[in-house]
């Protein structure tokens, strides 16, 4: 009797077994398909928090440099770890924007304060200041920083079902 074979964990472009770190690396990779993105988008409450997503991106962006000893690693060595980390960062910065974009609403108040001094402490010196400008844009645009006084999720979701609530009323 022989044992039957191991199952294919991925052969596809979507894993079929997967831990949540791997993950991350799979989407923050600088060559994954907007595929991936989407299933990411579309499962991860499944499985996680938002609040975690957001930790692990960060993490994520904040690649581990390479040793500083320069016998180990040659010119094209570092050369290549400083594009590849680029690359990773801009991916993460995208995926973030692309978070917003989609999934606005699984923002809570703590996550909006991490996310804006994320986007102002480690974007710019990343040379992402561009990319950071667009996400807090984003987030005034949609609503997600808010003051103190006026402007709260209940207001926005007051203004998003008052016009359906009428309608609704009416005869």
């Amino acid at each position: 009797m022989t044992a039957p074979p191991l199952p294919d964990l991925c052969n596809t472009e979507v894993p079929k077994v997967i831990g949540l770190n791997r993950l991350i690396y799979l989407v923050t990779d600088p060559n994954s398909s907007e595929y991936l993105h989407k299933v990411l988008w579309w499962t991860y409450r499944n499985f996680t928090k938002p609040k975690v997503i957001l930790q692990k991106f960060i993490e994520r962006f904040n690649v581990k440099p390479l040793d500083t000893d320069p016998r180990y690693y040659t010119y094209w060595d570092r050369t290549y770890f400083t594009e590849v980390k680029r690359r990773i960062q801009c991916k993460v910065a995208y995926l973030i924007k692309q978070w917003i974009e989609t999934c606005y609403f699984d923002f809570d108040d703590t996550m909006v304060q991490t996310l804006k001094e994320f986007c102002e402490t480690q974007l710019p010196p990343a040379g992402l200041k561009s990319i950071s400008d667009e996400i807090i844009k984003l987030m005034n645009k949609v609503r997600l920083v808010t003051t103190t006084n006026n402007r709260t999720l209940e207001n926005l979701f007051g203004r998003i079902l008052e016009p359906m609530v009428r309608y609704l009323n009416s005869p």
